[in-house]
């Protein structure tokens, strides 16, 4: 029976390294930080291998009893310096953990030569039933531990999207031992069975250590993803401070909003540039190589997106600087519809349901933006016609000039070329929602300067 009893702190340690597969994940479905510890998760655990121990020896001096076994003198003695271990070391629990795990293990070891004698003294029949018994036990608690697992494992890898197949056929195949150990038992062959229970918690040592080294990287990968997305949408929420303070200083001009949009947009444009460099990192680590990858192609599309809003801030930044708020409005305009578009591309990918989850919110975000981001175009919209309307009335003057021979041929084509080209980038970068008037504005204004071209 000892044999048996001794089988246990090894299948302990396999499950264990499966507990540590746990802890990571527990991690990255917090999105950010640290997962907090638990205070008491030492003390369960002595307190288990306490009872653990306590049970073994109540079961021990039971069968002795149960079967007129005396004990000698030396191995009574043996009995009550184990049961005064015990007691010290459930009395230590709450004050010294580490002291009640060695008294426990001082307890087993007196003990030992006590469960031996007990078992050398037992019917031959009794001891095989008794054997027949534990590793049915055994096997049971071992087939219970593993089915939570491989749901677990599977959990994990709907929730994630890691691939941790090589870890779940581990599991599986060290479930398939225990169930040949089952038909052993059934058999009445112990010794076979034994060898099973050996052979499985062996294999599932070895196995899961392998697997999860494996497995480490691809749920780091798919929580790094889930991080950044998490991040670009939480852009979102410093998106719309920065479109309202552009909302004030469109309808104030007061110097000091202007000012304080500066701060946000220069705090937006660093934190897209660090989240930028972030995925970049990632992306060299995780090549797309194989197009049904959902969480590589997810992170193309984040450093596509991150590339593309990174201009538009830098661009929105340096108009706050010049005090240009129309810019200001088109170029964080553009910026959302950059996000939404990416968000909604991000929708459409069979992607992990906690990454769908962060998805969803920001298209959320996205929606409840968009009377915002209407109200910021539309007076950009207007300011833009109205500076449209200012060029096209200094042009004509320019013209009446040049007419006059108030200004050389040369300088007043460089004029012109200059505007033209000025206007082709306005007319680019304006969003895809923008209406077709202005648009017809813009076009009829580089026409005006094609035909009056020296």
């Amino acid at each position: 029976m000892g044999g048996i009893w001794r089988t246990a702190p090894r299948i302990t340690a396999a499950l264990l390294v499966l507990a540590l597969l746990a802890q990571p994940i527990a991690v990255m479905l917090q999105g950010l930080g640290v997962a907090e510890a638990q205070p008491n998760q030492g003390v369960n655990a002595a307190e288990a291998y306490i009872m653990r121990v306590k049970k073994f020896v109540n079961r021990t001096l039971a069968l002795a009893e149960e079967y007129n076994i005396t004990l000698p003198e030396d191995l009574s003695e043996r009995v009550n310096e184990t049961l005064s271990l015990l007691e010290q070391a459930g009395a230590n629990l709450s004050v010294n953990v580490t002291l009640a795990v060695m008294l426990a293990t001082n307890a087993s070891i007196t003990f030992g030569p006590v469960a031996d004698y007990v078992w050398s003294q037992l019917p031959e029949d009794v001891k095989k039933e008794l054997e027949i018994r534990a590793m049915e036990k055994a096997i049971e608690a071992r087939m219970r531990v593993l089915e939570k697992i491989r749901k677990r494992i599977i959990e994990i890898e709907n929730m994630t999207g890691a691939n941790l197949t090589e870890l779940l056929q581990a599991v599986n195949q060290t479930i398939q031992i225990l169930e040949q150990a089952e038909e052993a038992l059934n058999m009445s062959n112990t010794t076979q069975a034994r060898h099973l229970i050996r052979q499985a918690t062996v294999q599932l040592v070895r196995e899961v250590r392998m697997a999860t080294v494996r497995a480490y990287w691809s749920i780091h990968r798919t929580a790094t993803v889930s991080i950044l997305t998490l991040h670009l949408v939480r852009q979102l929420n410093h998106l719309e401070i920065a479109v309202n303070r552009t909302l004030e200083a469109i309808n104030t001009s007061n110097e000091s909003i202007i000012s304080n949009l500066t701060d946000i947009l220069q705090g937006l444009d660093n934190r897209n540039r660090i989240l930028l460099e972030r995925a970049q990192r990632l992306a060299e680590q995780y090549p797309v190589n194989d197009t049904n990858d959902t969480i590589a192609v997810a992170l193309t599309l984040i450093v596509d997106c991150l590339n593309t809003t990174q201009t538009y801030l830098d661009q929105a930044y340096n108009a706050s600087l010049e005090g240009n708020l129309t810019w200001v409005a088109t170029n964080l305009t553009l910026t959302v519809q950059t996000i939404n578009a990416t968000l909604s591309q991000l929708e459409q990918l069979q992607l992990p349901e906690h990454v769908r989850d962060i998805v969803r919110q920001g298209v959320h975000e996205i929606r409840r933006m968009h009377w915002m981001e209407n109200r910021v175009m539309s007076h950009a919209y207007t300011s833009i016609s109205m500076m449209l309307d200012r060029k096209m009335e200094m042009l004509q003057r320019l013209y009446e000039k040049y007419q006059e021979g108030k200004i050389p041929a040369w300088k007043y084509k460089m004029v012109l070329t200059n505007e033209k080209m000025q206007l082709i980038a306005l007319k680019e970068s304006l969003p895809a929602t923008a209406p077709q008037w202005l648009i017809q504005k813009i076009d009829t204004i580089i026409n005006w300067i094609n035909e009056h071209m020296p």
